[in-house]
């Protein structure tokens, strides 16, 4: 037996209030649920109806048999109709795995939800996971009519199976069939259960309405369950071995054809649907990017034998972060769901609000930066490590070694994971009688990096301004780190940080100077940065011994760790 719970309360808006008769359920009355079953080809076919009758708190509950399961269909429906057959909520939910159960909660936002998913299932001829988990993430307002429905199915046919969509980008990327068949049924069942699916979302409507007290705080579990849908993507790409990079890539993608269709469907929306939209997707790229943080160097720091301590400071960074964005969701609850009313209530206009919450958001990831920078203890002890190892002086490392300049100009000691690889590096490679060799890259230097990346005729000089000064001739370019100390592979590595710098701010150019680049400029930036990191990694070579080859995944690692995380 497989057991639903439907749970229909008021509306969360008037939860502990008097509510109308259309936002609340009759105490007594009789409903009738018709369950659906989701064909592949996006239409519905009755399963099956039962009738229950709601207790004095507005609560229905009942047990069903026989119900599908995910080899059945992706999704199942539920349609809750009263005596005169007036269809009053809707709801649905993932089929679950045989022998199993998924939660349901139904309310005015499942049905606002439900309603998009039909109509979208219907104009694209599909039952598609992707589509159905892009409506979810962009539809958090309970506010959102038939009608609206009708036109986020519209926006959803073309950003995400549409040419230059969302799927299309990854299939173009690289990505083969059964990976995304796989990243499809991910979304709605994964056998991993510490990965997040649509299931989960479904399953805080329950929670909302077991459990919540007031009105506002149903309304903060639902919101911050919300901003969860980035965890649902990535944990669904992780599964499906499909690189996170590539994920959002395919969201930037989805993002520009839906900006194609803004006078013929967004404009159509009312503007505090659209603002509630804008709010939902900004929401959500913050948190996708720091799922794909965590993810990425937590895995190349278990590979370059990052310490139990040093992989758990940088979880419980992360998580702090993780734990503050889910909060944001949370205290902007009204946000999400009516921007006008909020705004109008807070007495500041949309922006000023937004930058309210992008502040929260900036504050949070300064807030891990500080979290991950390793200790002057450990910037000493890694000095140690590579002097010992590669048989080099204190003085022969570069000045800054050790340490880096935030973007507010203040020095910080490198972060965890970097100093992670800098000691693998010298104690399980050097230490070890291997050797790391580098090929360098031939990328172009960025303009903005020439003001200091270069040699001057007067070496007392470190950058074009204090060279110009003096008056010397300044002539911008990598530096030939060969010779530099007497250990090559210690230079090859110095090369190789340098390329990675370049390779880091040539992604970012497109923004220099105060430009204003296009959505796909953006994504164009971030698969290209992707292709020249992959390439860097290939250009890596060496022995951990002396006999055995540095692996494909130790220089994927070695690459990522060097890198500065970021929130893109």
């Amino acid at each position: 037996m497989k057991k639903f719970w439907l749970l229909a309360l008021c509306a969360v808006l008037c939860w502990g209030m008097t509510a109308a008769p259309s936002h609340a359920l009759t105490a007594g009355a009789t409903y009738t649920i018709t369950i659906q079953k989701m064909n592949s080809n996006g239409t519905v076919s009755d399963y099956s109806t039962t009738t229950a009758t709601a207790d004095a708190n507005g609560k229905l509950s009942f047990s069903l048999t026989g119900l599908p399961t995910n080899t059945d269909c992706n999704f199942i429906v539920f349609i809750l109709t009263d005596a005169n057959g007036t269809v009053v909520r809707k709801g649905f939910v993932p089929a679950p795995p045989a022998g199993s159960t998924n939660q349901l909660g139904i309310n005015n936002l499942s049905t606002a939800q439900t309603n998009a998913i039909l109509s979208a299932a219907e104009k694209i001829a599909t039952d598609d996971p992707i589509a159905f988990a892009y409506l979810i993430t962009l539809l958090r307002s309970e506010g959102v009519t038939a009608e609206d429905a009708v036109l986020f199915a519209e926006l959803g046919k073309y950003a995400i199976v549409g040419t230059g969509g969302f799927e299309d980008t990854l299939t173009t990327s690289g990505v083969t069939a059964t990976q995304l068949a796989n990243f499809k049924s991910y979304l709605v069942y994964n056998p991993d259960s510490s990965k997040k699916t649509i299931a989960y979302l479904m399953a805080q409507f329950k929670n909302a309405i077991d459990n919540a007290t007031t009105a506002e705080e149903a309304k903060q579990i639902l919101q911050k369950a919300g901003g969860y849908m980035a965890d649902v993507f990535m944990d669904a790409a992780s599964s499906a071995g499909i690189d996170y990079t590539l994920i959002l890539a395919a969201h930037d993608a989805a993002g520009d054809v839906a900006q194609d269709h803004q006078l013929d469907i967004i404009s159509q929306l009312s503007a505090n649907v659209q603002a509630s939209m804008e709010q939902s997707m900004s929401s959500f790229f913050q948190r996708i990017a720091a799922v794909k943080v965590k993810g990425e160097y937590t895995k190349a720091l278990t590979t370059l034998n990052a310490s139990g301590t040093q992989v758990d400071t940088f979880n419980a960074a992360v998580n702090a972060m993780m734990t503050a964005m889910a909060q944001i969701d949370s205290d902007y609850a009204e946000l999400f769901i009516d921007p006008q009313g909020y705004c109008t209530a807070q007495g500041k206009d949309f922006a000023t609000v937004q930058a309210e919450v992008s502040a929260r958001y900036d504050a949070a990831f300064t807030a891990f930066q500080d979290a991950i920078a390793a200790s002057n203890d450990d910037i000493t002890a890694m000095k140690t490590n590579v002097t010992t190892a590669f048989g080099i002086t204190l003085g022969m490392l570069p000045g800054d070694f050790g340490t880096y300049i935030d973007f507010t100009g203040t020095p910080k000691n490198w972060p965890i994971p970097q100093v992670v690889m800098v000691n693998w590096m010298a104690l399980n490679v050097i230490a070890t009688g291997g050797s790391l060799t580098y090929t360098r890259d031939t990328l172009a230097i960025p303009i903005h990096m020439q003001e200091w990346m270069g040699t001057c005729a007067n070496p007392a000089a470190f950058n074009k301004t204090a060279c110009e000064a003096i008056p010397a001739v300044w002539t911008p370019g990598r530096h030939d780190y060969n010779g530099m100390t007497p250990s090559a592979s210690f230079n090859a590595y110095l090369g190789l940080m340098e390329d990675i710098q370049i390779i880091e701010n040539a992604r970012y150019a497109i923004y220099w100077g105060g430009a204003n680049p296009t959505r796909d400029e953006e994504k164009q930036a971030k698969l290209l940065f992707q292709q020249r990191m992959e390439a860097a990694a290939d250009r890596i070579g060496g022995t951990t011994d002396g006999t055995t080859a540095i692996t494909d995944e130790q220089k994927d690692a070695i690459i990522k760790l060097l890198m500065q995380p970021s929130m893109d």
